[in-house]
């Protein structure tokens, strides 16, 4: 029994110095593991501002009876704030956006003479007071980035006219947006807009005749191109 004890000894010893002797034993490294990274999530509600400018033409007159005035160019910078929601399958995001904005302005000075009316008594002006927009929201997202088509109504209060005489006036009018824009996811949490969206508000009610037919408006439509930040929650 000691002899088979002191057999087991010195042969272990002899391999542990064996070993010592030859250096120290190769271990594979263990295997490396790839990890893709997560899809960028643009689902959730979000909320943010944008500024921008705007731009396009309106013709004064009384639209329903053909009778033209002369056109006022409208343009401006604006800001806006907006409200939305997003979902997202796959690389599909859909979603729906509410936004308030201001809008854009124009004088055609007194004097200018259209086809039918004239600025006799002062200046044709055109102003977009305030206007807001429900739209739907379909884009496709590429990790950060989002390319999406967007579309709806548009709601705006309005005033114009011939200034210091009755075709001069105030109102509200509705009608349709539509745009395309891009996306960039910046953080979990936050991403930058550029967008570019076109209204049409059909005829803008200014002057004071009882009816449709004989009202004074402006019929035109215009663009806004604009840079927006946003954060969802």
């Amino acid at each position: 029994m000691k002899f088979s004890l002191s057999l087991s000894t010195a042969v272990a010893t002899t391999l542990a110095t064996a070993a010592t002797a030859s250096g120290p034993i190769d271990v594979a490294p263990p295997p490396v593991v790839y990890q893709m990274p997560a899809a960028y999530d643009w689902s959730g509600t979000y909320f943010g501002a944008a500024i921008g400018y705007s731009r396009g033409t309106y013709r004064l007159g009384v639209s329903a009876l053909n009778q033209l005035g002369p056109n006022v160019e409208i343009s401006g910078a604006t800001g806006a704030a907006f409200l939305g929601r997003n979902w997202q399958s796959g690389s599909t995001v859909f979603g729906v956006e509410f936004d308030a904005s201001t809008g854009a302005n124009g004088i055609t000075p007194q004097g200018t003479a259209g086809p039918f009316w004239s600025c006799n008594t002062g200046n044709c002006n055109v102003n977009i007071d305030s206007l807001f927009t429900l739209r739907g929201r379909v884009g496709v997202a590429q990790n950060n980035w989002l390319i999406y088509g967007t579309g709806g109504i548009a709601h705006a209060n309005v005033s114009g006219g011939i200034l210091n005489s009755a075709q001069q006036g105030s109102g509200s009018a509705t009608g349709y947006v539509v745009g395309l824009g891009a996306e960039y996811g910046l953080s979990a949490r936050s991403s930058v807009r550029l967008e570019y969206l076109h209204y049409d508000l059909g005829a803008l009610p200014f002057g004071t005749g009882s009816l449709p037919t004989d009202r004074f408006d402006g019929v035109g439509d215009f663009g806004t191109l604009r840079l927006g930040y946003s954060m969802r929650f």
